[in-house]
């Protein structure tokens, strides 16, 4: 944020002027898809090992980047919906990808959000929702007090984990495909191979899943049909959606630690471990937690270094967070500001 302005506009109105960075790029999910689309024209016969290793430095620059502007905006407000239509992705020549983060159309006051039960309302994209805001969304968030361990999740874990969600899908989809047999891959990446494949599977089985709950949810907003939100809420209390959603997300961490241990036994793949840690911070599994994750242990984890900067960060600290307001980025029709009160 450069500057700001208000004034009067009439009883009770407020006219609200903001000039903000502008940050440059393209939405990562088009990125992806993209990339995806090409693979498909090119046929590509990428070497395994090689596209692990493309595939991890490339979701390691995300986490890399992206946490150290998180670590200072969280001591003011919680984004609550980082996905990958909302971080943006530049890509020039040599350097490197470089991504931002907008669109905070939907931020907290950070003590606020922690402390005051009347502003927890729903919001943002169920795809990338803890298993707490889906308990909060079928039981209201008052509720949450009953479940001291979803509570602790809902007040503390929605940008963490909502960030290693997208890490996440972004070294699942990159790792998809390629056109290399079974043997290549286990020539390649030795034992990791299977334990990479099953965390592909337990990824797969958690996104089906969430798009099944998310879709009715989101089809009932955008129709403005109060009566179908609350029929869905009522019907997903009585399902235990949340626990759907925490027995995925822990299958997805179980994998991941898996997998990171197998990397942890082949040479070429150790370079892969701060991403599997990072991730295992990350990715909240629905349940109490000896401690709660804060984005300095995600960037001790990444070997960042202590001056609010990544090694490869392409901001100074004095202009971290301001970088990363910039410019809000006009929001697909998708989940634009998506938000439901749950109580």
């Amino acid at each position: 944020l450069l500057a700001s302005e208000a004034e009067a506009a009439g009883p009770g109105l407020w006219r609200v002027r903001l000039a903000m960075t502008r940050v440059p790029g393209v939405p990562l999910a088009s990125a992806l898809r993209k990339r995806h689309q090409e693979r498909l024209k090119l046929r590509s016969s990428e070497e395994p090992l090689q596209r692990f290793l493309s595939a991890c430095h490339f979701s390691t620059e995300l986490l890399k980047q992206l946490s150290p502007a998180l670590d200072r905006i969280s001591a003011v407000a919680f984004h609550r919906d980082i996905t990958p239509r909302n971080i943006l992705i530049e890509e020039s020549g040599d350097q490197g990808p470089r991504f931002g983060l907008v669109d905070f159309g939907l931020a907290v006051d950070a003590r606020r959000w922690q402390s005051d039960n009347s502003v927890h309302d729903i919001g943002g994209d169920g795809l990338y929702w803890t298993s707490s805001a889906w308990y909060a969304f079928a039981h209201g968030s008052k509720e949450l007090s009953s479940q001291p361990a979803l509570d602790r999740e809902y007040r503390t874990c929605l940008d963490t984990h909502a960030l290693g969600l997208s890490a996440l899908g972004c070294l699942v989809e990159l790792l998809e495909s390629g056109g290399s047999s079974p043997r290549s891959e286990k020539l390649q990446l030795g034992a990791a191979a299977p334990k990479l494949r099953a965390l592909q599977g337990a990824w797969s089985k958690y996104w089906s899943d969430a798009k099944r709950f998310w879709q009715p949810v989101y089809d009932a907003f955008r129709a403005g049909n109060r009566m179908e939100c609350e029929a869905l809420k009522a019907a997903y209390a009585q399902a235990g959606v949340h626990k759907v959603v925490a027995s995925n997300l822990r299958a997805v961490r179980s994998a991941l630690r898996s997998a990171r241990n197998a990397c942890a036994k082949e040479a070429p793949l150790t370079a892969a471990l701060p991403l599997f840690d990072a991730l295992l911070l990350l990715v909240s599994p629905g349940q109490d937690m000896e401690e709660v994750t804060t984005w300095k242990a995600v960037r001790a984890v990444l070997g960042c270094s202590s001056d609010e900067r990544c090694q490869h960060h392409r901001y100074p600290p004095s202009t971290c967070s301001s970088a990363f307001m910039g410019g809000r980025y006009p929001a697909t029709p998708q989940v634009a500001n998506f938000r439901v009160h749950a109580a």
